[in-house]
């Protein structure tokens, strides 16, 4: 199995990339913000089931295969990149518009569900991420399937907990954004666009 060493390793390598600004982190905190924490957890949990998928793809050995198309990912990273921006530009104009009062729009919970999904899913680097990062942990000598498992486990919980306290801290903080609207709905939505601008001049 995995050394000791080389396991703590990357436990401390994934904090680190889990407390990385990104979309994903983007979207859990301008949903929570806007929406309340409810909707930030539907959004997270949808973000943990397309990071769960990619993860699964990354250990069935789908990342060589997959870095092939680089075109494809191109398309998929800029409609990805489109849709955060789509979103973020009706945040701003949302809050622009703001009149005062809290206004409520019902929008079904699987809607933030599926918001997360594709923000994850549309981030195809970081298959290819996966596919580059894990080997560098992995003992040559041993069975590469129960390192790869370990690793994928270990890798998903992490991130996971990391994003589950982003969205309680974002989600609770909307308490104290409730009274300056206007503004959380602008900051919100020029998070989001950001953040798929950045998506969109990302780099293989």
């Amino acid at each position: 199995m995995i050394s000791l060493e080389a396991y703590l390793t990357f436990i401390a390598a994934s904090v680190a990339l889990g407390l990385l600004p990104g979309p994903a982190i983007a979207l859990f905190i301008a949903t929570c913000t806007t929406k309340g924490l409810r909707q930030g957890l539907f959004a997270y949990a949808g973000n943990t089931t397309g990071l769960s998928v990619l993860i699964v793809a990354a250990i069935i050995g789908m990342a060589p295969l997959l870095s092939l198309a680089s075109y494809w990912f191109d398309i998929i990273r800029l409609v990805g990149a489109f849709y955060l921006v789509w979103m973020g530009i009706g945040l701003v104009r949302k809050g622009l518009a703001h009149q005062g009062g809290e206004q409520q729009v019902v929008v079904k919970s699987k809607h933030y569900f599926l918001q997360g999904f594709l923000v994850s899913m549309s981030n195809p680097k970081v298959l290819l991420f996966l596919g580059a990062f894990f080997p560098q942990f992995l003992d040559p000598s041993q069975s590469m399937i129960p390192q790869l498992i370990l690793l994928g486990v270990t890798f998903l919980v992490i991130i996971a907990v990391i994003d589950f306290l982003i969205v309680l801290t974002s989600g609770y903080a909307r308490r104290w954004l409730l009274e300056k609207q206007k503004a959380t709905h602008v900051a919100s939505g020029a998070l989001l666009v950001g953040a798929g601008v950045g998506l969109a001049l990302a780099r293989k």
